[in-house]
């Protein structure tokens, strides 16, 4: 049984009458429409010729340093205001980047690799994500390094199932793979729905891809 699918079970246990678990249903469902949302908007940015997702994509995550990454941040979300892609019901999601990104790579993936067969992984360095993200950063520093080798982990252990799961459309428990067990731990946070894992995922894959070939998928980065 999958960690996703014993959450469920254990949620249908207390009762469905109970207002913590009405509660719980309201915020899943609400947490799913913004999942949706996100995607809607990461595909209309990546179909868009008139910015450079890629580059955003793969922009060091900081919050007092390196301006030409800053700038590469700022320049995306000004862009995307003007090219329409903005479909959110909710101006409270529109800044959050961890979400943003998450979107983006699994978007990204599918759109420069989907239709390519994953290769193997070995000789290809580990990922160093200590360098991508400043310690002073607004996402806690620590949680998004040991996600980002959770990835990591995946995408090296079984990169046809990786592969499949990070092109997913509507990615739920059932896709995930057992031979992404070991790799999960007890590192993964209660919070992480397969959408957000998805993400995870699909920037392991695509970051591998890209060190592996030495070149993006795309052209605009």
């Amino acid at each position: 049984m999958s960690i996703f699918a014993f959450r469920s079970l254990f949620v249908f246990a207390i009762s469905a009458s109970s207002p913590v678990v009405a509660k719980s249903q309201e915020n899943e469902s609400y947490s799913n429409s913004v999942e949706q949302e996100f995607s809607q908007t990461a595909n209309c940015i990546v179909q868009s010729n008139q910015i450079r997702p890629r580059a955003f994509a793969v922009a060091r995550m900081t919050g007092t340093t390196s301006k030409d990454d800053k700038s590469v941040v700022d320049h995306f979300i000004k862009q995307i205001k003007n090219v329409g892609c903005f479909r959110f019901s909710s101006k409270a999601v529109i800044f959050d980047l961890s979400n943003y990104r998450s979107a983006l790579f699994s978007a990204l993936y599918r759109t420069d690799f989907g239709a390519i067969p994953p290769p193997k992984f070995e000789g290809v360095p580990e990922l160093n994500f200590h360098t991508e993200y400043d310690q002073n950063f607004l996402w806690s520093y620590e949680k998004q390094i040991a996600l980002r080798k959770v990835g990591d982990c995946i995408a090296r252990a079984n990169p046809t199932a990786a592969h499949l799961f990070a092109i997913s459309l509507h990615p739920d428990e059932e896709q995930i793979d057992p031979s992404f067990r070991p790799c999960l731990g007890m590192r993964l946070p209660p919070s992480m729905t397969p959408w957000r894992m998805r993400g995870v995922v699909a920037e392991a894959m695509y970051k591998l891809r890209i060190a592996q070939t030495g070149k993006f998928g795309g052209a605009d980065a």
